[in-house]
C-alpha cells in the first residue's frame, strides 16, 4: 500500500517559477499526471452534472421515505438490517455527486476518482444492497401471507425496486460517458 502523501502527490512536481516581480523564484506544485476528458459539449456536461445530483436527491428521498414507514417487516431483523447498509453507497454517491458539480471538462486523476469513480462504486454497491433488501422483503412477505400490514410491506418493497431502477438508470447514464485519458 502506498503512503498517503505518495498517493495524492504522486502526479505533482515541485517546480520553481519566477515570481510576479521578476526578481526571484517561487516554488509551485504543478500537475503532470493524466487528465480525464469527456467528449461532451460544456452545455451538455452541465446538464449531466445537474441530472446526477437530481438522481442522488431522488434516490435519497425514496430511501428516507421507505425507512419512515411503520411496517411489520421493520420488526424483523433480516428485513430491518439490510436497508441500513444503504447509507454507505448513499454517502459515496453524495461525495461523488457534490465533487462532480465542481469538476471541469478536463479532470485530474484525483478529481475523476473522487467523483465519477465514487458514483460508480456507490451505484454498484447500492444496486446490490437494494437487491438484497428486495429479496429479504420477498421472503418476509411469502412467509407471512397477504394481509393489510403486508400490503404496506409490499409498498416499501416497491420503493426499493424504484430505487434500484433509478440507480440502474444513473449507472447506465454514467457509463455512457466516454472519458479519454490524456497526458499533461
Amino acid at each position: 500500500m502506498k503512503p498517503l502523501a505518495e498517493k495524492y502527490f504522486n502526479n505533482y512536481k515541485m517546480t520553481e517559477v519566477i515570481n510576479e516581480k521578476g526578481n526571484g523564484t517561487v516554488k509551485k506544485l504543478q500537475y503532470y499526471g493524466e487528465y480525464y476528458i469527456h467528449d461532451m459539449s460544456d452545455k451538455r456536461w452541465k446538464s449531466q452534472k445537474k441530472l446526477f445530483f437530481i438522481f442522488f436527491l431522488l434516490i435519497t428521498f425514496v430511501y428516507i421515505f421507505s425507512l419512515t414507514r411503520d411496517v411489520a417487516g421493520s420488526y424483523v431483523s433480516y428485513v430491518a438490517a439490510p436497508p441500513l447498509l444503504l447509507i454507505i453507497p448513499l454517502l459515496l454517491l453524495l461525495m461523488g455527486a457534490v465533487k462532480n458539480i465542481f469538476n471541469n471538462r478536463r479532470m485530474t486523476k484525483n478529481d475523476y476518482n473522487e467523483s465519477i469513480l465514487f458514483m460508480r462504486i456507490g451505484l454498484i454497491l447500492g444496486m446490490t444492497i437494494n437487491l438484497l433488501v428486495i429479496i429479504c422483503q420477498l421472503i418476509f412477505i411469502s412467509k407471512n401471507g397477504i394481509s393489510f400490514s403486508i400490503n404496506s410491506d409490499l409498498f416499501v418493497m416497491l420503493c426499493y425496486v424504484l430505487n434500484f431502477f433509478i440507480m440502474l438508470t444513473m449507472y447506465i447514464t454514467l457509463k455512457k460517458i466516454k472519458f479519454n485519458r490524456e497526458k499533461s
